[in-house]
């Protein structure tokens, strides 16, 4: 997702940072078929669009040797470099050839890019910052998305969202725990992005540690599939 003013061009880059036995490749997908646009590759470029503009993307991992399960080293990075070759963004996952792990990802993405949503308390505006979820293994039905803020003095919408233009595709509703919660439906190789909003009655201070606020995806029996969260404050 491309929160500033400009377009970027980005060169993306499948890799690893330890001696994995893995060939690596990626393309870019359309948002709507989940389907390369072009044939995988080990770099590629492209151009993202300004002011909210998103791209998605797959990468193939294929396996030369067995690979433990190991969370803390074996993971596959996908990075996007800009024309300086400095890394903007990076995607992971951790990879194994013993279990089936992480397949379902959520990710969470403020407009300020460092993970902290700015409500304007003093004008009663609303913040806001986006998810996405992307399913890589069975399918997933009558799943729900929930909001939780614990005791912060805030009110908190979310709707799912046109991938493409980032526009609800229906009028926000409060999802929180308790309520019903944002039906939640994705084959294997989709994925969903959703909208949430914020509002404050009160000033938040800055604490990114406890003021957070947490979107979580819960299965029918209320089991948890995954979550994300942002850090939130009043400005």
């Amino acid at each position: 997702i491309n929160v500033t003013a400009v377009s970027q061009t980005l060169t993306v880059t499948p890799t690893t940072l330890t001696s994995l036995p893995v060939t690596l490749l990626a393309c870019q997908t359309g948002s709507n078929t989940n389907q390369c646009l072009a044939p995988p590759s080990a770099s590629f470029s492209v151009t993202i669009p300004p002011n909210g503009g998103t791209a998605s993307f797959e990468t193939f991992v294929t396996f030369t040797g067995a690979i433990p399960y190991n969370p803390v080293n074996n993971f596959v990075f996908l990075t996007f470099s800009d024309s300086h070759g400095t890394v903007q963004a990076v995607g992971f996952a951790n990879v194994n050839s013993v279990q089936n792990i992480d397949s379902f990802e959520v990710l969470a993405a403020t407009g300020s890019g460092n993970g902290v949503v700015a409500v304007p308390f003093s004008t009663q505006g609303v913040g806001a910052f986006a998810v996405v979820a992307a399913n890589f293994g069975a399918p997933i039905t009558g799943a729900f998305l929930q909001t939780t803020q614990g005791a912060l003095p805030v009110d908190v919408t979310v709707c799912q969202t046109d991938p493409a233009s980032g526009q609800c595709l229906a009028p926000p509703t409060q999802a929180g725990v308790g309520n019903a919660g944002l039906p939640v439906s994705l084959t294997k190789g989709s994925s969903a992005t959703y909208s949430i909003f914020i509002v404050a009655s009160a000033a938040i201070p800055s604490d990114p540690i406890n003021n957070r606020i947490y979107v979580q995806f819960t299965d029918g029996s209320g089991n948890l599939l995954a979550f994300t969260s942002v850090a939130v404050v009043t400005n």
